[in-house]
């Protein structure tokens, strides 16, 4: 009886030290996660919806959709170095203790093949008071993002869901445990333009471009890639305008919005002969009964393939 009490207590004492030990890991594994907030609807250069999800958990997500992005002027003090439309966050730090906040990083680019991580550290170039550094409390950084009609191109052009990449490093240990990801419903976006200008919206196919007003299609650099690319794909057999179904001119300036049909090639029929079966004559051993006629049945199989091939337009 000793044995036994002495082997359960033995058993019971190994579960401690692996719950403890469970419990010791869970705790050093808690990652410290900030909190973003949106600035453009604030400053006058972002109307519409801004959506942010996830706040103060590893990954955030800001959308943007049905907005309108207004043509503002630069203000150097706030980081916008240019007149143009801006996009802007406050990314508010998360309880950190100092030592470990100073010491925190933050990065960030723009998502999409040949860009590179832009590196920041955090204490320098925080936006916090004096108040608030001293005494490790409500810190932050602010940071804004230009935004352009050719840039939204390209995101259209090139299937990009997210645009624009954070990344956080908050405790200063050297892993980024923080995302957070910048989105645009580019289908209800809108992008203002300097005075004295304006964008005409320019569909190919199932794809949206917005283009200066009185430019050529060939004008905008992915406006003109995405054509292309489009003419070269084997499956397509013309771009033609909608409303009057002539083949496009590139060099033609738009002036309106304009629809542009893309034209498949017709799918290929390829038939095959049905294969024929052998016809033998069986004799049917059959008891018969009251029946004085013999009937022979026989059957043709007959099978028709219809192999039709479409490809897709491939988009990186």
């Amino acid at each position: 009886m000793k044995k036994i009490i002495s082997v359960l207590a033995m058993a019971f004492a190994v579960m401690a030290v692996i719950t403890l030990s469970s419990t010791v890991k869970a705790a050093e594994e808690v990652k410290p996660y900030g909190k973003v907030d949106e600035l453009g609807k604030n400053n006058d250069c972002v109307v519409g919806e801004v959506n942010i999800t996830g706040n103060e958990t590893k990954t955030v997500n800001v959308i943007y959709k049905n907005v309108t992005l207004k043509w503002v002027a630069k203000d150097t003090n706030i980081g916008r170095y240019q007149d143009g439309c801006w996009i802007g966050f406050k990314f508010n730090a998360p309880e950190v203790a100092k030592e470990k906040l100073d010491k925190a990083q933050y990065r960030g680019k723009w998502n999409w093949k040949g860009n590179s991580w832009s590196r920041s550290n955090f204490k320098e170039v925080e936006d916090s008071t004096a108040d608030a550094k001293n005494t490790n409390q409500n810190r932050f950084v602010y940071t804004w993002l230009p935004m352009s009609n050719m840039t939204l191109n390209y995101i259209v052009a090139n299937n990009i869901d997210t645009a624009f990449i954070y990344e956080f490093d908050w405790d200063g240990d050297g892993d980024f445990d923080q995302t957070v990801n910048i989105k645009f419903d580019t289908d209800t976006m809108k992008l203002e333009t300097a005075a004295n200008t304006e964008t005409v919206t320019v569909v190919v196919g199932d794809k949206k471009f917005q283009v200066e007003k009185g430019k050529a299609l060939k004008d905008d650099q992915f406006v003109k890639a995405y054509i292309e690319k489009l003419q070269a794909d084997k499956t397509v057999e013309g771009l033609y305008y909608k409303a009057d179904s002539k083949e496009i001119d590139m060099n033609k300036a738009v002036d309106s919005d304009v629809e542009i049909t893309v034209k498949k090639v017709p799918a290929t029929e390829n038939k095959k002969e049905p294969a024929k079966k052998e016809e033998k004559d069986e004799q049917d051993n059959t008891p018969k009964m009251g029946v004085e006629n013999v009937y022979a049945v026989a059957g043709v199989v007959v099978i028709v393939t219809i192999a039709g091939a479409i490809i897709l337009n491939k988009r990186k």
